[in-house]
């Protein structure tokens, strides 16, 4: 139902106002009851929370913060998949991401080394991240019981090209390798084998300023 401000009025008799009081009671109802248990829910859960969303912010300006902390949602180049929720502390202190940023759900495949040339595939474009960033990539082939996985440090100064990957770890002789190109992130196969099952999660450290 609609809600109707200012009603009643002070010179309204009940029976003229009665069916508006009942509208905007349950007009709040309704509305207050968008990601919350309502007012009207008689259960524990009352007036709790049971999602949150919040708008999308697109750009690489991180909103500002003075006394009191904020959580948001910011995607630095209003396209998948660089959309995290961040937390900033007071007095613009910098930005903390509270969300990881994956692969699809469908897995992908890395192709095998032809010849002297490694296999490749982009996992994540830098360019659109200002400020220092710091980040945990995993990576892993799953196509067998005893799954290929990788992990490696990256940081990032969101000066043109500049990724370092420090602290490459390959299992099961996987032949996974990391490298940058340009302000790419990539996965290189240093193997004859295609691998067709394969996912990535970036884990942020730190993002921002």
């Amino acid at each position: 139902m609609t809600f109707t401000p200012n009603r009643p009025t002070a010179t309204e008799f009940l029976q003229v106002s009665q069916g508006l009081i009942n509208a905007n009671f349950t007009s709040s109802d309704n509305t207050f009851g968008i990601e919350h248990y309502k007012f009207s829910d008689v259960t524990a859960n009352k007036g709790f929370h049971n999602t949150v969303t919040q708008p999308l912010i697109i750009g690489a300006a991180h909103p500002t913060t003075t006394i009191n902390p904020i959580i948001y949602t910011m995607s630095t180049n209003g396209t998948g998949p660089q959309t995290l929720q961040f937390s900033r502390g007071v007095n613009d202190a910098v930005p903390t991401p509270i969300t990881n940023v994956h692969s699809g759900t469908s897995p992908l495949t890395l192709p095998a080394k032809v010849g002297i040339i490694n296999g490749s595939l982009n996992i994540f474009d830098f360019a659109a991240i200002s400020g220092i960033t710091i980040a945990m990539l995993y990576f892993a082939n799953i196509d067998n019981i005893d799954p290929a996985n990788a992990s490696c440090i990256i940081s990032w100064n969101s000066a043109g090209s500049l990724i370092k990957v420090t602290n490459i770890v390959a299992t099961n002789n996987s032949g996974i390798a990391f490298n940058n190109s340009g302000t790419l992130l990539v996965a290189a196969n240093v193997s004859p084998n295609v691998y067709a099952n394969v996912y990535w999660t970036i884990q942020f450290e730190r993002m921002g300023p």
